[in-house]
């Protein structure tokens, strides 16, 4: 919708608009590859197309299994803020979004060598204030509630017991679920959030509202293990000595 209201198209192609509103659609419901695929298409149509570089960093983040993340989808969130022209005022903010994101991470990559989190920290706070002013603007926007959430959840650690905002972190994600219920990205980190804060029934909720939309890849297939795990009705029938020796070591851990 933003894009209509912009001074001038993002993008020169309508090939590649097409392809990136295909790869959209994949995205809100969890499904990776065939997102990717239409983000990367869309690129190769248009290589100044801001928002495809946007979603497909996301995408990116998505299906990394490292822990700490791989830079390449941070690398891609630097590119949006090069292409601006053409970008309505939304867009223009989740470009300002995207580099603020990437710079936190790389100075949290430093800060991880040489011990010195002040950097991380400065970055952090303009972060939000990003954020904070993005909602201002656009306070029933799904997106932007769910990049606050990401943010808060991601960097709101590290500090002194009685200091992480578990509670309003979760409340972030209901906000962002409340102003969609069908983008499937939003659901996965409250998951664990509910567990910790309100134990498995509250989980469950969260994870038989995310299986609802259909996603894919192998971070779906273990959230479905979990809400297997976490049924009552259902755990008892599961040979855990089983699934432990059959699943791989980091699947494990991550369904754990």
């Amino acid at each position: 919708i933003d894009m209509a209201h912009a001074t001038s198209s993002p993008t020169n192609s309508l090939a590649a608009l097409k392809t990136y509103l295909q790869g959209e659609q994949y995205y809100r419901a969890a499904a990776w590859d065939s997102a990717q695929a239409r983000f990367e298409e869309a690129l190769a149509l248009d290589t100044t197309f801001a928002m495809a570089y946007h979603r497909l960093a996301a995408v990116r983040r998505w299906r990394d299994p490292h822990d700490p993340p791989d830079s390449v989808a941070y690398e891609l969130m630097r590119l949006p803020s090069h292409y601006v022209r053409g970008l309505g005022p939304r867009e223009q903010l989740l470009a300002s979004i995207d580099s603020l994101t990437a710079e936190t991470y790389f100075a949290r990559r430093r800060a991880l060598t040489d011990g010195t989190y002040s950097n991380e920290k400065a970055l952090f706070d303009r972060l939000c204030e990003a954020l904070t002013e993005a909602q201002r603007r656009y306070p029933n926007d799904a997106e932007i509630a769910f990049l606050h959430a990401e943010a808060q959840a991601e960097y709101d650690r590290d500090v002194i017991v009685g200091e992480v905002d578990d509670r309003g972190t979760l409340a972030r994600y209901e906000r962002a679920i409340s102003l969609d219920s069908a983008f499937a990205p939003a659901y996965v980190r409250p998951i664990s959030f509910a567990a910790y804060l309100d134990g498995a029934d509250s989980a469950r909720r969260y994870i038989h509202a995310y299986l609802a939309l259909s996603p894919a890849g192998p971070r779906s297939q273990l959230i479905r293990l979990a809400g297997d795990l976490l049924d009552p009705a259902r755990a008892a029938a599961i040979d855990v000595a089983r699934l432990v020796d059959t699943l791989p070591p980091d699947a494990l851990c991550a369904a754990a």
